[in-house]
């Protein structure tokens, strides 16, 4: 939709009259916003190019288009990434804040048509892969298959709840999420780190172990895993250095060298559920505070009206969650 004006001269007049309402009568390029929009947030036209699916030139015309039409200038000019002005800043907080009204608005129609239709984005870090999310995942796509689920996987808890705040996800599964305002975290299961062995290994019988005892075991940990830090922090609780011979962004490699019996690794059990229950891998307690105050979680931001299908979902995961809690107790 194109802005009407009639000439400059009757645009800044109107604008000095009453600002407030010149603004709430100005009808905005959809495109033209969102490319904006998006360039901002990416930080340079390329990005929002790829992002939009468009060419980077179109971006730019895009937005000259609409710093022509509102006579003002949007981006400042001359910098390498891109920078809004006032202006441009209060263009974007509009789009942002009508966008959100607008899934909002479509949520609860949604709601009241119990429709069963729609997009639902999940961001799940890597460890919560296998015994409790993979199942609850399908189970809920043969009872709701016009549902379309996008899972993205990602290496940390930072990268989930970034997703999540700037409503990329509808919610996230993570590890350890303290201290984020915007972040509602529901439910907070207990997960402490363990030893995770082979059912051959020599330690595997022990009912809780100690880093000291693990210190000339081959570890293997996962680099961007949250546990990495903990580790680290335990080792110096004890005053032992671990023989750590591999790190990797690999969570299936890592379970697989430790499922062959040479190396031993550190995870929650939430995230080795399947591989426990088959009996091809066991886990030990260990006895340091360091490793025994992770929790997982379902993250959502405050203040966000959730579409029924992405509620529908988010329900049951958390469920699957609390299930396989009291089972493991």
């Amino acid at each position: 939709m194109l802005l009407f004006i009639l000439n400059q001269e009757d645009f800044h007049n109107w604008c000095n009259k009453n600002p407030i309402e010149t603004f709430m009568k100005l009808k905005f390029n959809e495109n033209r916003l969102r490319c904006l929009y998006f360039s901002a947030q990416l930080g340079t036209m390329s990005a929002a190019g790829e992002k939009l699916n468009i060419a980077t030139s179109s971006v730019s015309r895009q937005i000259q288009k609409l710093e022509s039409e509102l006579d003002t200038p949007l981006i400042e000019k001359g910098r390498h990434r891109v920078k809004l002005t006032q202006a441009g800043h209060i263009l974007c907080d509009y789009y942002s804040k009508r966008s959100k009204d607008q899934e909002e608005l479509s949520a609860r129609l949604e709601d009241v048509k119990a429709l069963c239709t729609g997009n639902v984005t999940i961001a799940i870090v890597e460890g919560f892969v296998g015994g409790v999310i993979s199942p609850t995942i399908s189970e809920f796509i043969k009872t709701y298959s016009n549902i379309f689920i996008d899972v993205r996987m990602l290496p940390s808890t930072r990268e989930v709840i970034e997703m999540v705040v700037a409503d990329d996800a509808h919610f996230g599964v993570a590890f350890d999420v303290h201290g984020e305002p915007r972040i509602r975290t529901r439910p907070t299961i207990e997960q402490p780190i363990k030893a995770i062995l082979h059912p051959d290994h020599p330690l595997a019988g022990k009912s809780v172990l100690t880093l000291g005892d693990l210190q000339n075991a081959n570890i293997i940990l996962n680099q961007n895993f949250r546990m990495h830090e903990a580790i680290q922090a335990g080792a110096k609780i004890e005053n032992v250095r671990l023989n750590i011979v591999m790190t990797t962004n690999s969570f299936v490699l890592l379970k697989n060298c430790v499922m062959r019996g040479d190396c031993i690794s550190f995870l929650s059990d939430l995230a080795v559920s399947q591989e426990l229950a088959e009996g091809k891998l066991v886990s030990v307690r260990v006895d340091n505070s360091a490793l025994s105050s992770s929790i997982a979680v379902v993250a959502t931001r405050v203040g966000r009206q959730l579409p029924s299908s992405a509620d529908k979902l988010l329900k049951q995961v958390q469920n699957s969650l609390l299930e396989w809690e009291k089972s493991s107790l």
